[in-house]
């Protein structure tokens, strides 16, 4: 056989192999291969959030946490102390 000949028939057999990759792709496995990830994030108000989790367990996956609330707490009602004075052992 001539070199060219040789160099047509492999340019041949590979264009057949690539087209029948093509066109029968090779199955993808459906189950999720388990891998171990860590997360290290800020949440929108500045609270440090994160933690390692396994890429399958999409539940592990840390959930940033929600920010405190602006509002202020109720101050309480001062008490009206009414201590006797001249005996401060009861007070």
């Amino acid at each position: 056989m001539y070199p060219s000949t040789i160099t047509s028939l492999l340019l041949s057999s590979s264009v057949l192999f690539l087209g029948l990759t093509t066109a029968f792709p090779v199955a993808v496995e459906k189950e999720c291969q388990p891998r171990i990830i860590c997360v290290d994030s800020i949440n929108a108000c500045g609270i440090r959030y994160g933690g390692c989790y396994d890429v399958c367990d999409r539940a592990a996956k840390p959930v940033a946490p929600a920010c405190p609330s602006t509002t202020k707490p109720a101050r309480p009602t001062p008490s009206v102390n009414t201590c006797n004075h001249t005996n401060p052992s009861i007070c």
